[in-house]
């Protein structure tokens, strides 16, 4: 199947994925990786990813540290190596609020209950009711270990929570969740979508309010092209049981304010699987990583070497644009629903792990569907989710707080 210039130029791709928003897109990640530098050098503990849409800037962050093109953070290369912010104490967390239909308030009571997950953290609280759920939907229902997440020592109260940002209602609910949890010493950095015209006017107020008492940071961005995406595209997967979202309060416990609870996993897929028949997805995910890393070596580039690299991020970009129009030809759309969903029948049908060398799902699915948002949603018979929850009522292991450290 052949793809022409003519047809990558006038694709959708070219427009999306223009030259302007991906150095837009990498210059938001410098400035993310510069904003951690100093706000751990200000003292504070921890840094908080929500899953997905900060993936991919977590992730360039990584390649900002190697670049070679900033401050030696130790004595040493090595140390400067193994010295990347917050490194040791990175807390990754859903924060998913993919809510049943028709449920008011949905999205904001489950981001409630990913909140007090992150303050049982912060706080050492072992005995959480939430962390303990969490952590037993990872191991027994998701087939990851318990320690997902957790920084690899234990962090304290005084947090930095970067997040994407569309419209600000998520940040905005969380926000509100922090204060009436008493987890007050935050500092947000948010990466902005479309240069914030998208920002609701109320939500705009609180964030910008935020900014200017010195508890946050705003970095515009061109556009996020990786929001709520598929994985198909983006290699960021994410799992949760709308079921489990509205019954697992009834095993919370009399301490748990929980009456929606946040039940999903998040991880990144990058290995090709028959089984799964996920190689044009895999494929096109690595071609998205060349073309930011491509455009990663523009930005640091000096002048006189500026247009060879421009020369190999356009290269990577075409390349992109073509493995993408070619997918969506032969019926694998990278962007649609459909395929999502279709890889992961392919998992759960063959009792395999859609994450690379995890445990298939826990309990028998009965069936799948996908939210638009790319959530993939599984369903089980009610007596397997009465199962589910009497397990979780008898475990009485305490959380897990960090890997390294009890």
């Amino acid at each position: 199947m052949t793809i022409e210039l003519d047809d990558i130029e006038r694709s959708s791709w070219n427009r999306r994925i223009s030259l302007q928003h991906v150095r837009s897109y990498v210059a938001g990640a410098v400035g993310l990786y510069e904003t951690l530098v100093a706000l751990e050098d200000q003292g504070y503990e921890a840094a908080v990813f929500p899953s997905r849409g900060t993936t991919p800037f977590q992730d360039l962050t990584w390649n900002v540290h190697r670049s070679g093109f900033v401050e030696q953070r130790g004595a040493t290369a090595w140390h400067h190596s193994v010295n990347t912010p917050f490194g040791y104490r990175t807390i990754t967390l859903p924060f998913t609020a993919d809510a049943p239909e028709g449920v008011t308030d949905g999205s904001e009571q489950i981001r409630d209950y990913w909140v007090r997950v992150l303050r049982a953290i912060l706080e050492h609280d072992s005995a959480s009711a939430e962390l303990r759920y969490h952590q037993h939907c990872v191991d027994a229902l998701f087939g990851f270990e318990r320690w997902r997440g957790l920084p690899l020592r234990r962090a304290g109260k005084r947090f930095v929570f970067v997040d994407t940002v569309v419209s600000g209602q998520a940040v905005s609910e969380i926000v509100s969740s922090f204060n009436a949890h008493g987890l007050d010493d935050f500092y947000l950095v948010l990466l902005v979508d479309e240069n914030g015209h998208k920002l609701k006017p109320q939500y705009r107020r609180v964030l910008e309010g935020l900014e200017r008492e010195g508890k946050a940071k705003l970095i515009y961005v061109d556009l996020l092209f990786t929001e709520d995406e598929g994985p198909a595209f983006t290699s960021t997967w994410c799992l949760s049981s709308p079921q489990l979202v509205q019954r697992a309060c009834e095993v919370m416990g009399p301490s748990s304010a929980a009456t929606l609870v946040g039940t999903a996993v998040s991880f990144v897929r990058v290995r090709a699987d028959d089984t799964l028949d996920n190689l044009t997805s895999t494929v096109l995910g690595a071609s998205l990583n060349v073309v930011l890393s491509s455009a990663m070596s523009e930005y640091f580039a000096p002048q006189n070497m500026r247009n060879f690299y421009t020369r190999s991020l356009e290269r990577s970009r075409l390349e992109l644009f073509a493995q993408a129009i070619h997918n969506q030809r032969s019926g694998f759309d990278p962007l649609s629903t459909t395929e999502t969903e279709r890889i992961a029948r392919n998992a759960i049908q063959a009792r395999t792990s859609i994450g690379v060398g995890r445990k298939p799902i826990g309990l028998p699915v009965t069936d799948v569907d996908v939210s638009s948002s790319h959530v993939v949603r599984l369903h089980f018979d009610e007596a397997v989710v009465k199962r589910f929850l009497r397990g979780y009522a008898k475990e009485r292991a305490p959380a897990l707080l960090s890997v390294h450290e009890p």
